[in-house]
């Protein structure tokens, strides 16, 4: 997705907003803008084990495994891939008057045929060493990896679990107040943040729609806050966001225009679904023990929908290698009721073995198997890109 122009307009006048009230600092220093900058590069490779249940479905070559909902990064039943889940990412960040900086970071998929996307960009003002605020586009906080999503370095699997983080939107365009302190033992940030996102061409919705169709998503009166806490080994996070869900089908699975009820190219958003999302984390490393576990409940009861996801990995550290094993569970339904009484539509849950080895402490490699179990009902298991199926998949992560 392209960044909007508006954004980083928005970016520059906050930027030249909080300028001159840094003006006089600025004379005392010889140079008063920095200039910082790094990359992040994951090269990975995977492929379908085992026969499975062959099947087109929409235009997916399954059994299928999806890796990334958000960009459509799918592994399909056609040989070992490298596009899924390779990405390099660039970031560069301008500093001045010690007060006011510029970031900006773009990311080249292998599941956008390497196409670039500026997913951030957005300009800060430090109010004081514990308080920021911040404008323009970031990532959405939904989940703890959720900023460092892209950078596999940052967590021990190959690609993070799908069950938990795979929704629609990703970023968004907007603001928010960045509270850091330290409370006795405890250290920790509270974010408040609110604004808006529309997709164009989603990437999860191609998922469930077809492989050729197109779809838009906007999340909109977006509104939450993160709180994060740790000490010493063990690392906290609460989370609340609510928002409103409109989508758009434009194409169809068969690259067919979809049309309204008059016969015209359908141009309208459906209505709007107000959605309140919570979520839960904890990060244990002790000694050489390392657990993650993470939790996240959305209720859309003005449409009679729920979903749930949890995941849990336990590992173990060998000096510099991480086996870890890692169980992820998803579960759609409709709270009051569904056909037949069947309250389940979607649901699938993932077990996964992985090896992490560190060569350095910007640079590691993995090896990852994962076994996706489809759990959905009779109807939902015929319509989606999943089945059983087996995964193996390997990369070499470093940031640089």
């Amino acid at each position: 997705m392209s960044i909007k122009p508006s954004n980083i307009l928005l970016s520059l006048a906050v930027s030249m907003l909080f300028a001159p009230l840094a003006q006089a600092e600025a004379e005392k220093q010889a140079s008063p803008f920095e200039f910082s900058g790094m990359g992040f590069l994951t090269l990975a490779g995977g492929k379908i084990l085992g026969s499975g249940d062959k099947r087109d479905v929409q235009g997916w070559q399954c059994p299928c495994f999806v890796s990334d909902y958000a960009q459509a990064g799918v592994y399909e039943d056609k040989g070992f891939t490298i596009n899924p889940d390779s990405k390099l990412g660039l970031q560069g960040k301008v500093t001045a008057f010690r007060d006011w900086s510029v970031t900006a970071q773009a990311v080249f998929r292998g599941s956008n045929d390497g196409k670039p996307n500026l997913e951030w960009v957005y300009g800060a003002y430090d109010v004081n060493d514990n308080l920021a605020l911040q404008v323009g586009r970031k990532r959405l906080p939904l989940l703890f990896y959720s900023e460092s999503q892209d950078i596999g370095v940052a967590y021990p699997w190959v690609h993070l679990p799908p069950q938990v983080y795979g929704w629609e939107v990703v970023n968004y365009d907007g603001a928010n107040l960045l509270y850091r302190d330290q409370w006795g033992d405890w250290s920790g940030s509270v974010n408040v943040f609110g604004g808006s996102e529309t997709n164009k061409d989603n990437g999860y919705w191609t998922i469930y729609n077809g492989k050729n169709s197109k779809t838009d998503s906007r999340w909109s009166n977006i509104g939450g806050v993160e709180l994060l806490m740790n000490r010493d080994w063990f690392e906290g996070r609460l989370g609340y966001m609510q928002s409103n869900v409109q989508n758009r089908q434009l194409i169809d699975a068969n690259s067919q225009e979809v049309l309204d009820a008059n016969g015209n190219p359908n141009r309208d958003f459906s209505d709007k679904i107000k959605q309140k999302i919570y979520g839960a984390s904890a990060n244990v490393d002790y000694n050489n023990l390392v657990v993650r576990a993470e939790y996240i409940y959305i209720d859309r009861k003005s449409a009679n929908e729920t979903d749930i996801s949890k995941m849990l990995a336990v590992g173990y550290r060998i000096g510099k290698l991480l086996p870890l094993v890692s169980w992820a569970d998803y579960h759609y339904g409709l709270p009051q009721g569904y056909v037949n009484g069947d309250e389940t539509k979607e649901a699938h849950r993932v077990t996964s073995l992985v090896l992490r080895y560190d060569l350095s402490a910007a640079m590691a490699v993995k090896l990852q198997y994962d076994q996706w179990q489809d759990r959905s009902d009779e109807n939902y298991r015929a319509a989606l890109p999943y089945g059983d199926s087996k995964l193996i998949s390997a990369s070499f992560d470093m940031t640089f």
